[in-house]
């Protein structure tokens, strides 16, 4: 199960798989399971901020509709009104809309 700010994201069974995640904001956090797995010594917060752009709200005050939106390069209009919605996509259960 991937959760950031106390949001599912994706759920899945068997084992943990980064390259198959499906929602489009775990790319930094893929990038980074593998630099790990390599042994590279790459810190979280050096990932994230190469690939995410812009600082992470604080978790009292998240934006309305995708708590990711405002910060996703990807992110549509639908976004920053709508949350989305947990989905059976390919074996697993997404929250993005682009899944």
């Amino acid at each position: 199960m991937v959760a950031i700010a106390e949001t599912l994201i994706e759920r899945r069974s068997g084992a943990f798989e980064p390259a198959s995640f499906l929602d489009r904001y775990q790319d930094a956090l893929r990038e980074l399971v593998e630099a790990k797995t390599k042994g590279m010594a790459t810190t979280p917060r050096a990932i994230a901020v190469a690939r995410i752009p812009g600082l992470a709200p604080p978790l009292r005050d998240l934006p309305p509709g995708c708590t990711f939106h405002p910060r996703c390069p990807q992110a549509t209009d639908c976004g920053s009104t709508e949350k989305p919605i947990v989905r059976n996509v390919a074996g697993a259960q997404v929250a993005c809309h682009l899944a």
